[in-house]
Protein backbone atom coordinates (compact mmCIF):
# COMPACT_ATOMS: atom_id res chain seq x y z
CA UNK A 1 0.00 0.00 0.00
CA UNK A 2 1.03 3.49 -0.70
CA UNK A 3 0.40 6.28 1.53
CA UNK A 4 0.46 10.08 0.99
CA UNK A 5 0.25 11.73 3.76
CA UNK A 6 -0.52 15.85 4.19
CA UNK A 7 0.20 17.40 7.05
CA UNK A 8 -0.97 19.71 9.67
CA UNK A 9 1.07 22.57 10.75
CA UNK A 10 0.90 24.21 14.14
CA UNK A 11 4.24 24.63 15.46
CA UNK A 12 6.54 25.26 12.05
CA UNK A 13 9.16 27.17 14.61
CA UNK A 14 10.03 24.18 17.09
CA UNK A 15 9.04 21.45 14.83
CA UNK A 16 10.43 18.58 16.68
CA UNK A 17 7.89 19.56 19.42
CA UNK A 18 4.57 19.84 16.69
CA UNK A 19 2.28 17.07 17.60
CA UNK A 20 0.96 16.78 13.75
CA UNK A 21 4.41 15.71 12.53
CA UNK A 22 5.53 13.52 15.65
CA UNK A 23 2.65 11.86 14.82
CA UNK A 24 3.64 11.03 11.19
CA UNK A 25 6.85 9.95 11.91
CA UNK A 26 5.68 7.54 14.48
CA UNK A 27 3.50 6.16 11.65
CA UNK A 28 5.79 6.41 9.13
CA UNK A 29 8.31 4.01 10.89
CA UNK A 30 5.66 1.47 11.21
CA UNK A 31 4.09 1.66 7.50
CA UNK A 32 7.86 0.86 6.36
CA UNK A 33 8.49 -1.77 8.79
CA UNK A 34 5.25 -3.53 7.67
CA UNK A 35 6.36 -2.84 4.23
CA UNK A 36 3.95 -0.32 2.97
CA UNK A 37 5.51 2.96 1.20
CA UNK A 38 5.03 6.10 2.87
CA UNK A 39 5.88 9.52 1.27
CA UNK A 40 4.88 13.09 3.13
CA UNK A 41 4.10 16.32 2.32
CA UNK A 42 5.97 18.95 4.44
CA UNK A 43 6.01 22.70 4.33
CA UNK A 44 8.50 24.62 2.25
CA UNK A 45 9.88 26.54 4.89
CA UNK A 46 11.56 22.58 6.38
CA UNK A 47 13.54 21.63 2.99
CA UNK A 48 16.55 22.97 4.19
CA UNK A 49 16.40 21.72 7.65
CA UNK A 50 17.24 17.96 9.09
CA UNK A 51 13.54 15.77 8.79
CA UNK A 52 12.85 12.67 10.84
CA UNK A 53 11.97 11.21 7.73
CA UNK A 54 14.38 10.08 4.75
CA UNK A 55 15.19 12.66 1.82
CA UNK A 56 12.71 10.45 -0.80
CA UNK A 57 10.00 10.46 1.57
CA UNK A 58 8.85 13.94 1.24
CA UNK A 59 7.74 16.44 -0.52
CA UNK A 60 7.90 20.16 0.06
CA UNK A 61 5.51 22.21 -0.81
CA UNK A 62 4.13 26.04 0.21
CA UNK A 63 1.29 25.18 2.97
CA UNK A 64 0.01 27.48 5.56
CA UNK A 65 1.80 27.82 8.77
CA UNK A 66 -0.09 29.95 10.79
CA UNK A 67 -3.36 28.81 12.52
CA UNK A 68 -5.83 30.72 9.69
CA UNK A 69 -3.53 29.76 6.48
CA UNK A 70 -2.81 25.94 7.38
CA UNK A 71 -6.53 25.55 7.28
CA UNK A 72 -7.09 27.47 4.15
CA UNK A 73 -4.15 27.76 1.94
CA UNK A 74 -3.84 25.14 -0.56
CA UNK A 75 -1.13 24.58 -3.21
CA UNK A 76 -3.33 22.81 -6.14
CA UNK A 77 -0.73 22.05 -9.04
CA UNK A 78 1.55 21.44 -6.72
CA UNK A 79 -0.19 19.01 -4.51
CA UNK A 80 -1.28 17.07 -8.04
CA UNK A 81 2.20 16.56 -9.20
CA UNK A 82 2.94 14.90 -6.29
CA UNK A 83 0.21 12.70 -6.57
CA UNK A 84 0.90 11.87 -10.03
CA UNK A 85 4.30 11.05 -9.21
CA UNK A 86 3.71 9.01 -6.02
CA UNK A 87 0.58 7.40 -7.43
CA UNK A 88 -0.63 6.43 -3.91
CA UNK A 89 -3.41 4.32 -2.54
CA UNK A 90 -4.25 6.35 0.23
CA UNK A 91 -4.12 10.22 1.03
CA UNK A 92 -3.61 10.47 4.92
CA UNK A 93 -4.96 14.13 5.32
CA UNK A 94 -3.76 15.43 8.86
CA UNK A 95 -5.39 19.11 7.75
CA UNK A 96 -8.62 18.53 8.25
CA UNK A 97 -10.54 21.26 6.85
CA UNK A 98 -8.88 20.57 3.63
CA UNK A 99 -10.83 17.23 2.96
CA UNK A 100 -13.43 18.88 0.32
CA UNK A 101 -10.46 20.21 -1.54
CA UNK A 102 -8.61 17.06 -1.61
CA UNK A 103 -11.55 15.10 -2.73
CA UNK A 104 -12.52 17.74 -5.60
CA UNK A 105 -8.71 17.47 -6.92
CA UNK A 106 -9.13 13.61 -6.83
CA UNK A 107 -12.65 13.73 -8.82
CA UNK A 108 -11.28 16.34 -11.28
CA UNK A 109 -8.39 14.88 -12.54
CA UNK A 110 -8.66 11.13 -12.64
CA UNK A 111 -7.85 9.67 -9.28
CA UNK A 112 -11.21 8.83 -8.04
CA UNK A 113 -9.64 5.23 -6.82
CA UNK A 114 -7.19 6.96 -4.15
CA UNK A 115 -9.29 7.08 -0.73
CA UNK A 116 -9.39 9.69 1.69
CA UNK A 117 -8.29 9.03 5.15
CA UNK A 118 -8.60 12.06 7.38
CA UNK A 119 -7.27 12.23 10.67
CA UNK A 120 -8.88 15.15 12.91
CA UNK A 121 -6.06 16.19 14.89
CA UNK A 122 -8.32 19.45 16.09
CA UNK A 123 -12.04 19.93 16.15
CA UNK A 124 -12.36 23.75 16.49
CA UNK A 125 -14.90 23.63 19.23
CA UNK A 126 -14.85 24.58 23.65
CA UNK A 127 -17.13 23.89 26.35
CA UNK A 128 -18.66 26.82 27.86
CA UNK A 129 -17.90 27.23 31.05
CA UNK A 130 -21.17 27.92 32.50
CA UNK A 131 -23.77 25.97 30.31
CA UNK A 132 -20.97 23.22 28.99
CA UNK A 133 -22.59 23.17 25.69
CA UNK A 134 -19.68 22.74 22.93
CA UNK A 135 -19.44 25.92 21.33
CA UNK A 136 -16.87 27.38 18.38
CA UNK A 137 -13.12 28.16 19.79
CA UNK A 138 -13.06 31.53 19.74
CA UNK A 139 -9.44 31.10 19.24
CA UNK A 140 -10.56 30.74 15.50
CA UNK A 141 -13.11 32.98 15.10
CA UNK A 142 -11.43 35.95 14.24
CA UNK A 143 -13.84 38.02 12.07
CA UNK A 144 -16.47 35.22 12.67
CA UNK A 145 -14.01 32.43 10.72
CA UNK A 146 -15.05 29.59 13.65
CA UNK A 147 -18.16 28.79 11.48
CA UNK A 148 -16.80 28.24 8.46
CA UNK A 149 -14.29 26.30 10.04
CA UNK A 150 -16.18 23.83 12.31
CA UNK A 151 -18.33 23.49 8.92
CA UNK A 152 -15.78 22.65 7.17
CA UNK A 153 -14.61 19.88 9.50
CA UNK A 154 -18.17 18.54 9.32
CA UNK A 155 -18.36 18.65 5.90
CA UNK A 156 -15.30 16.15 5.77
CA UNK A 157 -16.94 13.42 7.94
CA UNK A 158 -19.44 12.98 5.06
CA UNK A 159 -16.58 13.72 2.07
CA UNK A 160 -13.25 11.50 3.14
CA UNK A 161 -13.66 7.52 2.66
CA UNK A 162 -12.44 7.36 6.50
CA UNK A 163 -13.00 10.21 9.04
CA UNK A 164 -10.92 9.49 12.48
CA UNK A 165 -10.43 11.51 15.92
CA UNK A 166 -8.68 10.46 19.03
CA UNK A 167 -11.36 10.34 21.54
CA UNK A 168 -14.78 9.58 22.44
CA UNK A 169 -14.94 12.86 24.17
CA UNK A 170 -13.54 14.67 20.87
CA UNK A 171 -16.26 12.56 18.52
CA UNK A 172 -19.15 13.69 20.69
CA UNK A 173 -17.87 17.19 20.71
CA UNK A 174 -19.01 17.29 16.87
CA UNK A 175 -22.02 15.04 16.88
CA UNK A 176 -23.46 17.25 19.67
CA UNK A 177 -22.16 20.62 17.65
CA UNK A 178 -24.19 18.70 14.04
CA UNK A 179 -27.10 17.73 16.19
CA UNK A 180 -27.33 21.60 17.22
CA UNK A 181 -27.01 22.39 14.09
CA UNK A 182 -28.81 20.85 11.91
CA UNK A 183 -26.18 18.96 10.13
CA UNK A 184 -26.51 15.48 8.85
CA UNK A 185 -23.79 13.12 9.76
CA UNK A 186 -24.10 10.37 7.38
CA UNK A 187 -20.50 8.37 8.14
CA UNK A 188 -18.91 6.71 11.14
CA UNK A 189 -16.58 8.67 13.25
CA UNK A 190 -13.91 6.01 13.82
CA UNK A 191 -11.97 6.31 17.43
CA UNK A 192 -8.04 6.21 16.67
CA UNK A 193 -6.00 7.79 19.35
CA UNK A 194 -2.16 8.68 18.22
CA UNK A 195 0.57 5.98 18.71
CA UNK A 196 2.90 6.75 21.21
CA UNK A 197 6.85 7.71 20.50
CA UNK A 198 8.71 4.32 20.91
CA UNK A 199 11.72 6.56 20.29
CA UNK A 200 11.08 7.89 24.16
CA UNK A 201 10.15 4.82 25.47
CA UNK A 202 11.86 3.34 28.79
CA UNK A 203 11.04 1.01 31.79
CA UNK A 204 10.21 2.60 35.06
CA UNK A 205 13.20 4.18 37.13
CA UNK A 206 13.32 5.34 40.76
CA UNK A 207 12.66 8.91 40.85
CA UNK A 208 13.91 10.48 44.05
CA UNK A 209 13.08 14.14 43.29
CA UNK A 210 10.61 15.90 44.18
CA UNK A 211 9.89 18.26 40.59
CA UNK A 212 6.59 18.51 38.79
CA UNK A 213 6.13 19.04 35.65
CA UNK A 214 4.04 20.96 33.91
CA UNK A 215 4.80 19.98 29.80
CA UNK A 216 1.95 21.82 27.30
CA UNK A 217 1.16 25.16 25.38
CA UNK A 218 0.97 27.75 27.54
CA UNK A 219 -2.43 29.64 25.76
CA UNK A 220 -4.91 30.60 27.83
CA UNK A 221 -7.17 28.56 25.98
CA UNK A 222 -5.11 25.70 27.37
CA UNK A 223 -6.57 26.73 31.01
CA UNK A 224 -2.60 28.07 31.98
CA UNK A 225 -4.30 30.61 34.58
CA UNK A 226 -5.48 27.53 36.68
CA UNK A 227 -2.06 26.06 36.60
CA UNK A 228 -0.29 29.39 37.46
CA UNK A 229 -2.77 29.78 39.98
CA UNK A 230 -1.88 26.37 41.71
CA UNK A 231 2.14 27.52 41.34
CA UNK A 232 0.92 30.67 43.20
CA UNK A 233 -0.75 28.86 46.21
CA UNK A 234 1.89 26.18 46.53
CA UNK A 235 5.32 27.88 47.35
CA UNK A 236 6.31 24.57 48.50
CA UNK A 237 6.19 22.79 45.33
CA UNK A 238 9.01 23.06 43.18
CA UNK A 239 7.76 22.99 39.19
CA UNK A 240 9.39 22.46 35.88
CA UNK A 241 7.59 24.43 32.89
CA UNK A 242 8.75 23.02 28.95
CA UNK A 243 7.75 25.74 26.78
CA UNK A 244 7.07 23.94 23.44
CA UNK A 245 6.96 27.28 21.46
CA UNK A 246 10.36 28.32 22.61
CA UNK A 247 10.89 29.75 19.10
CA UNK A 248 7.17 31.16 17.81
CA UNK A 249 7.69 33.33 15.00
CA UNK A 250 6.06 37.02 15.07
CA UNK A 251 3.63 35.81 12.22
CA UNK A 252 2.22 33.46 14.39
CA UNK A 253 2.32 35.45 18.03
CA UNK A 254 0.17 38.34 16.13
CA UNK A 255 -2.58 36.05 16.40
CA UNK A 256 -2.20 35.42 19.94
CA UNK A 257 0.11 36.56 22.36
CA UNK A 258 -0.93 34.67 25.86
CA UNK A 259 1.96 32.31 25.49
CA UNK A 260 4.84 34.69 25.96
CA UNK A 261 2.38 36.77 28.53
CA UNK A 262 2.19 33.45 30.75
CA UNK A 263 5.65 32.39 30.05
CA UNK A 264 6.80 35.70 31.80
CA UNK A 265 4.44 34.82 34.61
CA UNK A 266 5.68 31.50 35.64
CA UNK A 267 9.33 32.13 35.30
CA UNK A 268 9.35 35.15 37.54
CA UNK A 269 7.94 32.48 39.99
CA UNK A 270 11.24 31.24 42.29
CA UNK A 271 9.74 27.84 42.58
CA UNK A 272 9.51 27.48 39.03
CA UNK A 273 12.44 26.55 36.34
CA UNK A 274 11.01 27.04 32.48
CA UNK A 275 12.58 25.51 29.67
CA UNK A 276 13.07 24.75 26.26
CA UNK A 277 10.40 22.41 25.29
CA UNK A 278 10.86 22.80 21.67
CA UNK A 279 14.47 20.48 21.66
CA UNK A 280 13.67 17.15 21.79
CA UNK A 281 16.48 15.76 23.65
CA UNK A 282 16.01 18.65 26.38
CA UNK A 283 12.04 18.21 26.94
CA UNK A 284 12.90 14.23 28.09
CA UNK A 285 15.34 15.32 30.44
CA UNK A 286 13.00 17.85 31.82
CA UNK A 287 10.43 14.55 32.05
CA UNK A 288 13.06 12.88 33.87
CA UNK A 289 13.81 15.31 36.57
CA UNK A 290 10.31 14.92 37.69
CA UNK A 291 8.50 12.89 40.19
CA UNK A 292 5.00 13.40 38.51
CA UNK A 293 3.41 16.06 35.90
CA UNK A 294 -0.16 17.82 35.83
CA UNK A 295 -2.44 17.52 32.80
CA UNK A 296 -3.68 21.46 31.84
CA UNK A 297 -7.15 22.30 32.73
CA UNK A 298 -8.19 22.39 29.14
CA UNK A 299 -11.86 22.06 29.42
CA UNK A 300 -12.08 20.65 25.36
CA UNK A 301 -8.73 18.77 25.69
CA UNK A 302 -9.50 15.55 23.09
CA UNK A 303 -6.26 13.96 24.13
CA UNK A 304 -2.84 14.78 24.79
CA UNK A 305 0.29 13.14 23.88
CA UNK A 306 2.15 15.35 26.66
CA UNK A 307 0.64 13.10 28.77
CA UNK A 308 1.53 9.57 26.83
CA UNK A 309 5.15 11.19 26.93
CA UNK A 310 5.24 10.99 30.72
CA UNK A 311 3.60 7.55 30.52
CA UNK A 312 6.18 6.37 28.23
CA UNK A 313 9.46 7.85 30.50
CA UNK A 314 7.95 6.60 33.55
CA UNK A 315 5.99 9.48 35.42
CA UNK A 316 2.45 9.47 36.27
CA UNK A 317 0.20 12.05 35.26
CA UNK A 318 -2.54 13.83 37.39
CA UNK A 319 -5.28 15.67 35.86
CA UNK A 320 -8.79 17.82 36.08
CA UNK A 321 -11.66 15.25 35.91
CA UNK A 322 -12.93 17.50 32.65
CA UNK A 323 -12.36 16.37 28.92
CA UNK A 324 -11.07 13.08 27.62
CA UNK A 325 -8.68 12.84 30.74
CA UNK A 326 -11.16 9.84 32.11
CA UNK A 327 -9.87 8.07 29.06
CA UNK A 328 -6.49 8.82 29.12
CA UNK A 329 -5.44 9.03 33.23
CA UNK A 330 -6.72 6.79 35.79
CA UNK A 331 -9.90 7.59 37.74
CA UNK A 332 -7.75 7.41 41.07
CA UNK A 333 -5.54 10.28 39.35
CA UNK A 334 -8.32 12.99 38.63
CA UNK A 335 -9.17 15.45 40.64
CA UNK A 336 -11.96 18.17 41.15
CA UNK A 337 -10.62 20.95 42.96
CA UNK A 338 -7.54 22.50 43.97
CA UNK A 339 -7.20 21.31 47.38
CA UNK A 340 -7.67 17.54 45.66
CA UNK A 341 -4.97 18.30 43.09
CA UNK A 342 -2.34 19.38 46.27
CA UNK A 343 -3.46 16.17 48.12
CA UNK A 344 -2.70 14.07 44.98
CA UNK A 345 0.96 16.14 44.37
CA UNK A 346 1.54 15.10 48.11
CA UNK A 347 0.54 11.74 48.07
CA UNK A 348 2.72 11.03 44.75
CA UNK A 349 5.84 12.52 46.18
CA UNK A 350 5.59 11.16 49.63
CA UNK A 351 3.80 7.68 49.22
CA UNK A 352 6.20 5.16 47.40
CA UNK A 353 3.90 2.32 46.89
CA UNK A 354 1.33 5.08 45.57
CA UNK A 355 3.75 6.47 43.25
CA UNK A 356 4.57 2.89 41.91
CA UNK A 357 0.99 1.86 41.65
CA UNK A 358 -0.37 5.03 39.96
CA UNK A 359 2.72 4.72 36.64
CA UNK A 360 1.95 1.15 36.46
CA UNK A 361 -2.14 2.08 36.07
CA UNK A 362 -0.99 5.26 33.60
CA UNK A 363 1.40 2.81 31.64
CA UNK A 364 -1.85 0.18 30.86
CA UNK A 365 -2.68 2.39 28.53
CA UNK A 366 0.26 2.28 26.19
CA UNK A 367 -0.24 -1.40 24.96
CA UNK A 368 -3.71 -0.18 23.46
CA UNK A 369 -1.97 2.99 21.50
CA UNK A 370 1.42 1.49 20.08
CA UNK A 371 2.42 2.25 16.62
CA UNK A 372 1.37 -1.25 15.53
CA UNK A 373 -1.97 -1.60 17.00
CA UNK A 374 -2.51 2.25 15.35
CA UNK A 375 -1.02 0.97 11.83
CA UNK A 376 -3.61 -1.94 12.00
CA UNK A 377 -6.66 0.47 12.87
CA UNK A 378 -5.85 2.44 10.32
CA UNK A 379 -5.25 -0.25 7.53
CA UNK A 380 -8.61 -1.87 8.80
CA UNK A 381 -10.65 0.78 8.30
CA UNK A 382 -9.24 1.83 5.01
CA UNK A 383 -9.87 -1.90 3.43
Amino acid sequence: MRILSYLNVSNIDDIESDSGYIFNYTLAREFVKRGHSFHIILPLKLERTQTRFLNDMVSYINMGTTKYESRYHFEWMDVLHVIEKYHPDIVLLNQVELTATFRVLLHSTGHEAVKIFTYCHYPATHIDADTKDVILDYTLNDYCLGENIIYNILTSINVSDVFAIQSVFARDMLLEYAKKHNITINKMIEIIPPPYDEQIYQEPRNQFCNEILYNHRLYDSYGTAFFIDFVADNPDLSFIVTDPMSNRGEDRSKFNKSPQHNKQLLAAFSNVAVVDGGNREKYIEAIDKCRLAVAPYRTACVWSMSIIDCYCRGIPVIGPNIASFSELIPHELLFNSSSEEKALVTRLINDEKFWRDSIRKCRQLLPQISPAVIVEKIIKTVS
